[in-house]
Parts: C-alpha cells; sequence; structure tokens
C-alpha cells in the first residue's frame, strides 16, 4: 500500500471498557479505550492502512482517551462527531479478577449469553460516572433502566451504560463514499438509537458506492426489540460485499440454518464470507465456490478482549495489501488468497490475546 492509498471508513462506537484489576488492597477498574468498531479502526491504522473513522466523541475525559489514542494510531478522526455528553461504558466481569459481589448475572437477573470472536455486550442503561475504582455494588442493588449480562467463550461477562451518551450520537455520511475503498460498519452501532439509522443509511450508500463490509455482532439487549435489531443486521449482511461473522451471530441471524449453509448462501450472491469459530479458527467462502479453513495461531493468553476486532483489521490489511479490496478483485478471489489472509488475521488476532490491550502490539511481526 502506498501513502496516497484511498482510506478505508470505519463507522460505530467509540467507547471504554472498564477492566476489573486490583488497586492496592481494594477492587477496583482499570479503563481501556475500545468499542469494536473503534478497536478495527485503530488496528488498521498501526497495520499501516490509511483509515477514517465516524463516531461520537464525548466532551469527557473518556471521550478525549478515546481520541488520542485512535489520534495516535493514525486515524483521521475529522468526520467525527464530538456532542457535550458522556461516553458509554463496556463494564467487563473476568471471572478471575471480579472484585467480589460482582457476578456474570445481572442486577436485572438476565443469566449471561455467550458469543465468540469479540464482544458480545449486554445492555445496562446510565451514565458515565467517571471511576476508576468504583464501590463493590452487589447483586440485587438497582440500575437506571434495563439490564442484562452477556459473556464470550473466554469467560468474559459485560455491562453496558448506554443511554444518553455521545457515543451514539453519528452524523450518517450518503455521498463521496467511493473516496474510500471500503467502508465498515456493525457493532452496537448498528441496533442501538439514534446511531442505527445513520449506520443504515451509510451502509445503504455504500454498498453502491463503494465496498461494503459488516460485522453483525449479534447480541441481545433486552431495551430493544430483538426481531427489529434482526432485521437491521439481516439487512446489513444482504448489502455487504464481505460479511466477517461467528457461527453463533448466524445462528441467530438464521434459525434452522446451519452457519455453514448461511455462509454458502451469502457467498453464492457474490460476497466474501469469513466465519470465525474460536479455538477452531476461521473459514472463508468466496463468490467462486471455494471454502478455506485456518486454524488459529497458539498463543499463551492474556487478554480476550478485542481479538476479534484485530482478527478483522488483520484480514481487511491482507486483503488491502493484496489489491483484493474493491469488488472486481473479491468475487475472483482464489483460495490461496483467501487463506493468505485468514492467516494474516488469525496472526494480528493472536497478538492482541498475547498481551493487554486491543491493538496489535508488534504491528511489523504480524506483517512479516
Amino acid at each position: 500500500m502506498t501513502a496516497t492509498a484511498a482510506p478505508v471508513l470505519v463507522m460505530g462506537e467509540a467507547l471504554v471498557d472498564l477492566v476489573p484489576a486490583a488497586v492496592g488492597d481494594l477492587p477496583g477498574y482499570v479503563p481501556h479505550p475500545g468499542g469494536a468498531p473503534a478497536n478495527l479502526a485503530a488496528g488498521l491504522a498501526r497495520l499501516g492502512v490509511p483509515v477514517s473513522f465516524v463516531g461520537g466523541l464525548g466532551r469527557d475525559a473518556f471521550g478525549a482517551a478515546n481520541e488520542r489514542r485512535l489520534s495516535a494510531a493514525g486515524v483521521d478522526l475529522r468526520l467525527c462527531t464530538h456532542p457535550d455528553r458522556p461516553t458509554a461504558l463496556a463494564v467487563a466481569h473476568l471471572p478471575q479478577l471480579t472484585p467480589p459481589g460482582l457476578g456474570r448475572t445481572s442486577p436485572g437477573g438476565t443469566s449471561p449469553v455467550t458469543s465468540p470472536w469479540g464482544h458480545s455486550p449486554s445492555h445496562r442503561s446510565g451514565r458515565s460516572q467517571g471511576i476508576l475504582t468504583p464501590p463493590v455494588r452487589p447483586r440485587g442493588t438497582t440500575a437506571r433502566g434495563p439490564s442484562a449480562a452477556a459473556g464470550d467463550e473466554c469467560g468474559t461477562a459485560y455491562d453496558f451504560h448506554l443511554d444518553g451518551t455521545a457515543t451514539f450520537r453519528i452524523a450518517p455520511l450518503t455521498s463521496g463514499l467511493d473516496g474510500f475503498r471500503a467502508v465498515c460498519v456493525g457493532g452496537l452501532a448498528a441496533v442501538v438509537a439514534p446511531a442505527a439509522d445513520a449506520v443504515a443509511a451509510t451502509a445503504h450508500a455504500a454498498s453502491e458506492q463503494s465496498v461494503l463490509v459488516v460485522d453483525p455482532n449479534v447480541r441481545t439487549l433486552p431495551a430493544l426489540d430483538p426481531a427489529e435489531c434482526r432485521q437491521r443486521l439481516v439487512r446489513l449482511c444482504e448489502q455487504a460485499h464481505i460479511v466477517k461473522a461467528s457461527d453463533e451471530d448466524l445462528s441467530r441471524l438464521w434459525p434452522g440454518e446451519t452457519a455453514e449453509a448461511a455462509c454458502r448462501r451469502l457467498s453464492a450472491a457474490g460476497r466474501l464470507v469469513v466465519l470465525t469459530r474460536g479455538a477452531e479458527g476461521s473459514t472463508a467462502f468466496t463468490p467462486r465456490g471455494h471454502r478455506v479453513a485456518v486454524p488459529p495461531v497458539p498463543v499463551r493468553v492474556v487478554n480476550t478482549i478485542g481479538a476479534g476486532d484485530a482478527f478483522t483489521a488483520g484480514l481487511l490489511t491482507g486483503l488491502a495489501r493484496a489489491d483484493l479490496l474493491h469488488r472486481t478483485a473479491l468475487t475472483g478471489i482464489t483460495a490461496d488468497q483467501a487463506r493468505r489472509v485468514l492467516t494474516l488475521g488469525a496472526q494480528v488476532a493472536a497478538s492482541v490475546c498475547a498481551q493487554a490491550g486491543s491493538e496489535p502490539a508488534d504491528a511489523a511481526a504480524c506483517l512479516t
């Protein structure tokens, strides 16, 4: 890739993950800038892909931290909004680190659900308090708005605080998208108002003007209509040129159809579809009917937050470096080309799992 290469556009949420950690003798939380689309944007930039991010960056300390993180990675933020509202929070519950009294079941009593490869958030309405070492809140206490809990296959559960935040105040982009080599959407912003309508409008335009990349990242949010959420995500996948999804994502979007069958059906319509299965690795289904499977890279796991986003960053970087990130090339991608981009995705995901944080530790090593 050259410095003059067209950028990739990523639209969605930039929030803050609060991860349990001991602070002296007290239980507390350490903030980490996050959000699946923001992680993707930062990962792409670290891997040398020009990228622009469209999201709502709050004017609080956490919003400033997100802005610094993305800017430091080399992400163009000129298309972001800056509402005078707080930043959305994702409170992680790691079984080995979560302070006593905080469990994987929410105060509302909802059982966690699992979703591999990336964030599978719960939703608790609330506003950011900016507290880094909050007091332990036992089960049974109340929070304003609906609540639930969710987790990933590696044992991480989340509570999300979304209402009234800057994070989902996103402006749609419906023209000029042919100036981007790809437009990536997904994450919470695809289903949470008011961002969901902006994402839908942008995705529709991108499907006609650029290469649309969709990671549906399905989750259950009790404050939202599940049928409407499913409809939104199905529509995005049907408009996309590239779909990256987990087997659980597909089982929720198309119940009664196996993940393999859904992937073959989607790819037969001219899409590149990448199926992720956690410890079982990833599989690409190409428009020409190739099925290519790649195992995960063995690694001593330190962290899993952001691993799915890192995989997507590696996948798209591989496509960009091979000059495959345009419609004509995607329809003709070979099995060998698919194997190479999946391998890079696995390598980048492993680099994130081997360290704290959600960005590749050594981008140069991933690309050698």
